[in-house]
């Protein structure tokens, strides 16, 4: 008879997304609560920044003057190099006036790159959704200060709807034991009478010296959302070994 162990799991989502504002300001609209339905892409908040605005104006202003004085030295080197062949201008003044345009220009380029990258700052005022899943978190309401960077301020989390289930107590003597596309049982306190087919994926091929177990991860297909990532699963798998294993029947 084939060996099977039974251990206790977590099922844990494939994709978990703690998302952060890039853009300091004030939360001016949310639409997805916690236990909603996302796609990839999708727009579910958007917050009010008027300090970028001001900065994206003052760039863009800053930019049509730097172009406005690379027009005019462009102007006045042609103008100049007309001049040559009559020896009203000299030589020394046309390289003078070719150097301050390339400064010119080199700072249209400038202003250019700042305008660009205001613009993209601009593009994260909207909170889109990295990929398709659940809504699992809501730490924010409209209103609120939202500052920029993942060191101060709650983070609006998502989940996929398809999930893993990573055995967190796994004694690493039977390691060499399961194999990688190993298939495995799942059952879980809330469906009494169903149990999931799952693959083993991934081992992480060490042992936690604080707990002395092994993680190891087994992929599960979930398309109805109905396993819900943190909840406790019983895990049972199919062992292969080398040898037969030892079967003593029980006394009749």
């Amino acid at each position: 008879m084939s060996a099977t162990i039974d251990l206790p799991g977590r099922l844990e989502a494939y994709y978990r997304a703690p998302i952060f504002a890039r853009v300091n300001g004030y939360l001016k609209s949310w639409s997805a609560d916690i236990g909603a339905k996302v796609a990839a892409g999708q727009v579910i908040a958007e917050i009010e920044a008027p300090d970028l605005d001001q900065q994206l104006l003052q760039a863009r202003a800053d930019l049509a003057s730097q172009q406005a004085s690379s027009k005019l030295s462009e102007a006045t080197l042609n103008r100049r190099k007309t001049l040559i062949a009559s020896n009203f201008v000299s030589m020394q003044e046309i390289d003078e006036r070719s150097a301050d345009l390339s400064n010119k220009q080199a700072a249209v380029n400038s202003s250019q790159a700042n305008v660009e990258r205001l613009e993209a700052l601009a593009g994260y005022k909207k909170i889109t959704v990295p990929f398709d899943g659940v809504v699992t978190a809501r730490d924010t309401d409209v209103g609120a200060l939202i500052n920029a960077g993942g060191g101060s301020g709650p983070p609006m989390s998502w989940s996929p709807i398809s999930g893993s289930c990573a055995l967190r107590q796994r004694p690493p003597d039977y390691v060499p034991a399961i194999r990688i596309g190993a298939k495995a049982v799942i059952s879980m306190p809330e469906y009494p009478n169903r149990t999931f087919d799952a693959t083993v994926e991934a081992s992480s091929q060490s042992v936690d010296v604080g707990s002395g177990t092994t993680r190891m991860q087994l992929g599960l297909d979930n398309p109805k959302g109905e396993l819900m990532p943190g909840g406790y699963a019983n895990v049972r798998l199919s062992l292969v070994r080398d040898t037969v294993p030892l079967h003593i029947p029980p006394a009749r």
